[in-house]
């Protein structure tokens, strides 16, 4: 392969093709001598690399020629031109524009220079990629990267690349600042900051967009760098331009004012039942209590803050709301019946109400302290009902189970529909009904349990058959509240619709889920635990359990119900049986590049120097057995005639 690949180079060189980069004109040949070094083709020549001169040079037989020096090339025309911008030369002899190669990325190098770091890039707003000839000035918004600093540690004259300016910050010739504290940027390639922070938020150095000021104890006037600290005294505030971004941010610092006090920056009212009437307040009692007869909300400046009110409401000293008078009491004290101070319970043949007393209605009985109706000691008992004239509360026993007595009846309540009667009373009937609840049914004012294999999900039901049936693929036992009550179980039972227990399934059978588009297809259904329906197993499957499997590859079922994975049998000697077959000769074997011995799941390939057998008076299709084309001293000879 070396010898080949000489023998096509020099055969390039002697057609005029490239070498080293340059054409070489078939009158060049005479002077082109060739040598091997290392399997590489290299070649030596008078003109290659050469510039013609008109003054003879002592050079032996290349005499009137002179080899092209540094930051040069000579074409084979013999002309010599000097290197091009992004390249070196920094050998003698070159031949092609290429010179020595490209530039340092950090450096640039003019027409004719002949080192690939003739001259550093320059200053950060210049920079030099791979193959430079000048430097390039950095773009507007951008900055630059890489390279080498100098020995001070400050000047970058070798920068390779430009970046854009990043968020939170703005570049200026070629170099990148944070934005100033109290500014932000939010865009890219930027040259300035000017944005400045606004009210209720602060900017660090750097930001990219405003901090929100929620510190309770500090605020953030515009152009904020940090949150200031709120004074004593004093609590932080926030404007209407601080709202625009979100929250109801803090911005300024303000006197605490009074009805109130502050604490690290936080303006509380002062507690309702006291008052404050000075500003900058910092104790949280404030100025005092409020007086009796009035009272004193959050935030109050006076202890007469605000007259109590009403005869129905009364307020002691330190107030900060009226207090309602007692159930059965009547409001007293104060200048007049809006300063009321305080309350005293009713008399004996007294009922009070919203503050005031007055006489007990006639037809009632009144024995107590605090009675608070025309009424006076009270309605008729539960569970019994009282008429004209009665002297007790338990004067006339209610009756049986259709019918109810609340508190104060005059006569007994007939038991609605779906309802039934609750609370008995000891010696009396009973003394409410209660709405039938889910799962039951009611008559005649008693309740029942829903019929097995049925359910009641709904309220105040009279059926015994209550919602209707229990859903197919699940059971109801007594009671149950939903159609879905219980989950059927496994695929090996079963529950029709109205069930109320579930069936075992048969064998042979396996289950399926009539509810759902698989069980109509006669699958199994989807989760298992809803079976609905049994179904006897086709050919081609076996049933255990309840489910249905294909009998396995390499078997077959040819008839319905059977139970065993072994299914009716083995696959014929011939032939393959893939899962679900139904014949013993499911699928001939294939050509005679396959066999298929008895049991085949799918077709064996032949091994390499074998044939299928049998050969004579069988079909191809049906091979059902390899043997080997050589005896092992066949074999022999043909190795023996490969060594030699």
């Amino acid at each position: 392969m070396v010898c080949a690949g000489i023998f096509l180079v020099y055969a390039g060189i002697l057609l005029g093709t490239h070498v080293f980069g340059a054409v070489i004109d078939s009158d060049s040949v005479n002077d082109l001598q060739i040598e091997v070094i290392n399997d590489t083709i290299v070649g030596h020549s008078c003109q290659l690399g050469t510039y013609s001169t008109n003054t003879a040079a002592d050079s032996g037989d290349c005499s009137g020629y002179r080899l092209c020096e540094p930051g040069y090339y000579c074409t084979l025309d013999y002309e010599r031109l000097q290197c091009p911008g992004g390249t070196f030369g920094a050998d003698s002899g070159l031949f092609t524009e290429q010179c020595s190669g490209l530039c340092a990325a950090g450096y640039y190098c003019p027409i004719g220079s002949t080192s690939n770091t003739q001259f550093p890039c320059g200053g950060d707003d210049v920079y030099c990629p791979e193959g430079s000839s000048e430097p390039i000035p950095v773009s507007s918004g951008y900055y630059t990267i890489e390279g080498a600093y100098t020995e001070d540690g400050w000047a970058n004259l070798t920068r390779t690349k430009q970046v854009e300016c990043p968020q939170g910050h703005f570049c200026v010739g070629g170099v990148r600042f944070g934005c100033p504290p109290g500014t932000f940027n939010s865009g890219f390639g930027q040259t300035t900051c000017d944005e400045s922070c606004p009210e209720g938020y602060y900017c660090p150095l750097g930001s990219i967009e405003p901090r929100p000021c929620e510190d309770a104890s500090a605020y953030c006037p515009a152009g904020s760098s940090r949150p200031l600290v709120v004074q004593p005294r004093y609590y932080a505030t926030s404007s209407p331009s601080a709202h625009v971004r979100g929250a109801n941010l803090t911005s300024a610092q303000a006197l605490c004012p009074p009805g109130s006090y502050c604490i690290d920056g936080i303006k509380y009212a002062c507690p309702a039942g006291r008052y404050g009437n000075v500003q900058g307040e910092v104790d949280p009692l404030c100025s005092g209590v409020c007086e009796e007869g009035f009272y004193c909300p959050e935030g109050s400046t006076r202890p007469t803050q605000i007259e109590c009110g009403d005869v129905d409401v009364y307020c002691p000293e330190g107030s900060s709301m009226p207090t309602p008078v007692d159930v059965g009491f009547y409001s007293i004290g104060g200048d007049s019946d809006t300063t009321r101070t305080d309350q005293e319970q009713c008399q004996p043949g007294y009922w009070c109400e919203a503050g005031t007393r007055q006489a007990c209605f006639a037809g009632h009985y009144g024995s107590e302290y605090g009675m608070s109706s025309g009424n006076c000691s009270g309605p008729c008992d539960a569970g019994f009902f009282c008429g004209e004239q009665s002297t007790t509360p338990t004067q006339n026993v209610c009756g049986g189970t259709n019918v109810f007595c609340p508190v104060g009846s005059v006569n007994p309540t007939q038991v609605s529909p779906g309802h039934y009667t609750v609370d008995p009373v000891d010696g009396g009937g009973f003394s409410a009904e209660r709405l039938c609840g889910i799962g039951r049914y009611c008559q005649n004012g008693t309740e029942l349990e829903c019929l097995p294999g049925y359910y009641g999900s709904s309220f105040g039901l009279t059926e015994p058959t209550c919602d209707g049936p229990c859903d197919a693929g699940y059971f109801c036992t007594s009671g149950s509240t939903l159609p879905t009550q219980n989950l059927c179980g496994g695929y090996d039972v079963y529950c029709p619709q109205a069930s109320n227990a579930t069936t075992p399934v048969e064998d042979g059978f396996y289950t399926i889920n009539l509810n759902s588009a698989a069980g109509e297809a006669g699958i199994s259904g989807t989760d298992g635990q809803t079976q609905s329906a049994q179904t006897q197993c086709e050919p081609g499957y076996f049933c255990k359990n309840g489910v249905k499997r294909s009998c396995p590859a390499g078997t077959f079922g040819n008839e319905a119900g059977l139970t065993s994975f072994e299914c009716s049998g083995v696959c014929s000697a011939g032939y393959y049986c893939p899962p679900a077959s139904v014949s013993a000769t499911e699928v001939p074997c294939g050509s005679t590049n396959v066999w298929c011995p008895e049991g085949s799941a799918l077709p064996t390939p032949v091994s390499d120097g074998y044939y299928t057998m049998p050969e004579e008076d069988v079909v191809v299709v049906h091979r059902s057995s390899a043997e080997t084309c050589f005896t092992d001293a066949v074999w022999k000879q043909v190795w023996d005639i490969m060594v030699l």
